[in-house]
């Protein structure tokens, strides 16, 4: 016949230390994580500028009539 295994069950106090000790752990991971956020924020590059676009270029009820060209039919035109 097999021989029979002895099982050893965990008590609760053991399994109270073990919980006390991953929410130190998870305390200090917290902490860190807070720390290397500051740190990556002051080297993050600087937003790029939003793009302008030129007001002759613009499509809209307020935009400036282009204007025209020089030997286009444009009486004005030299």
């Amino acid at each position: 016949m097999a021989r029979k295994q002895k099982i050893q069950l965990q008590q609760p106090q053991d399994l109270e230390a073990i919980d006390a000790e991953l929410a130190t752990a998870m305390d200090t991971l917290d902490k860190k994580n807070e720390e290397v956020t500051g740190l990556l924020a002051q080297y993050a590059p600087p937003p790029a500028p939003p793009e302008t676009v030129p007001t002759n270029q613009l499509d809209g009820p307020g935009a400036p009539a282009p204007e025209p060209l020089p030997g286009d039919d444009n009486p004005e035109s030299p």
